[in-house]
């Protein structure tokens, strides 16, 4: 198959501020006839320096994508399979007067038939948002927030028309079958980091590190299907024998805040202590808050004056001990 890149971008900015913004579409042909990818894109990025203790960045993705596609995969309905597993005694190429494809092997389909008369597509609109903001009012400290969505709709269908031959097996639709099924997803996210540092004495200094995290999702799916299709009509509406519908949402919400230490000691000797937070909307609802601690340690050995004094140092420039222990946790299964 041929395909085909095409990439449009601008930028620019000041002393205090920048932009980009791009465009692309994307084509490819599949390596099976009938089957194809495009793709539509746009982005944006902006980022300004408010003054001198602020900055602010965002950005936009969006993409619209569509397909036609093949079933893949180990099933008799996959091409590529179908070739492996048909007899090759029977002529696939095979029509009547009327130029419709003639049956290749007892109660299967042709692979030709699934390649030429099977339509199966998909489409995903898809956009991608953040905004950041940064701020450091005085020395040594930093506080960053970031919110973020990604959201999307996926819809797909596919269309099998009856057959024009007989005798294939009705697991296979032998009298046709049409689908339809969305999928629409949302999720967001907050994030809260801060970090300050300071000297406490002439050999001692100290970093605090703090955060939140949020972050939600939604997923909502839904798919009617049908067989028995009534003639030239392609799509759910016209199935003689429906499927019952099938619906599903599913929402679910986690987050967490941690709090952190370190001190060092002339810039050898390090101490950390933290404990983080961690909960989680599936959890039941008098257990859904984990507390996880942590404690770490380490010596740098090789800024000792008496490994800088000896032959070791030659040999061995950076020597640290470092020891550690903690607890962490995920989500159930």
């Amino acid at each position: 198959g041929m395909g085909t890149d095409q990439h449009l971008s601008i930028k620019g900015g000041n002393a205090s501020s920048d932009y980009y913004a791009a465009m692309n579409y994307t084509f490819n042909e599949g390596i099976v006839r009938n089957t194809d990818f495009r793709r539509y894109g746009a982005r944006l990025r902006y980022n300004q320096t408010v003054n001198d203790w602020m900055s602010i960045s965002m950005g936009l993705n969006y993409n619209n994508s569509f397909s036609n596609e093949k079933p893949d995969g180990n099933v008799f309905w996959s091409p590529v399979n179908a070739i492996n597993i048909t007899n090759n005694i029977y002529d696939i190429t095979q029509r009547d007067e009327l130029g419709n494809l003639q049956a290749a092997e007892p109660t299967r389909i042709n692979p030709l038939s699934v390649i030429e008369d099977f339509d199966i597509n998909q489409e995903v609109n898809r956009a991608i948002a953040d905004v950041k903001i940064s701020i450091f009012p005085f020395e040594g400290f930093s506080l960053t927030y970031l919110a973020g969505t990604d959201t999307y709709n996926q819809s797909g269908n596919t269309f099998i028309r009856p057959y024009p031959y007989s005798g294939v097996n009705p697991s296979f639709f032998n009298d046709g079958y049409a689908s339809t099924a969305t999928n629409q997803v949302f999720q967001m996210n907050h994030d809260i980091n801060g970090s300050y540092t300071t000297i406490v004495t002439d050999n001692i200094s100290s970093t605090t590190q703090f955060g939140f995290s949020s972050q939600f999702s939604k997923n909502q799916y839904t798919v009617a299907d049908g067989r028995a299709l009534a003639p030239f009509v392609e799509t759910v509406n016209g199935a003689a024998t429906p499927f019952a519908p099938r619906s599903n949402i599913a929402r679910l919400q986690i987050w967490g805040y941690y709090l952190q230490q370190t001190f060092s000691l002339k810039d050898r000797l390090f101490l950390t202590v933290a404990g983080r937070v961690d909960g989680a909307s599936s959890f039941s609802p008098d257990n859904r808050n984990q507390f996880y601690p942590k404690v770490s340690g380490s010596y740098l050995i090789s800024d000792e004056d008496f490994w800088q004094g000896s032959g070791i140092s030659s040999a061995i420039s950076t020597f640290r001990l470092r020891a550690s222990w903690g607890q962490a946790g995920n989500l159930t299964g």
